[in-house]
């Protein structure tokens, strides 16, 4: 699994969403699915947030490259997490 290869061992998630986001209607390399912000604050994109370490984040960012950006949001539990979304 990609988790297995990027962080030698499958994570353990709960789920939670992103309200003022969407799935966008296009992809990165015409098949990874981006998130956007949405003009409608109650829109909510549902996922799953997992616990990283400091290095585990630089792995994932390493093995997402320069077609997204990381960037600190606000969940609908009220904790904070990191997304990637396009990097424009």
């Amino acid at each position: 699994s990609v988790q297995h290869s990027i962080f030698n061992r499958i994570l353990s998630g709960q789920p939670d969403s992103l309200r003022g986001y969407q799935i966008a209607t296009d992809q990165v390399a015409g098949r990874y699915p981006l998130i956007e912000r949405s003009s409608d604050n109650e829109t909510e994109v549902q996922g799953t947030v997992y616990e990283l370490s400091g290095e585990d984040l630089l792995l994932a960012d390493s093995y997402e490259g320069n077609a997204y950006k990381r960037i600190k949001v606000r969940l609908h539990s009220e904790k904070d997490a990191w997304v990637y979304i396009r990097n424009s």
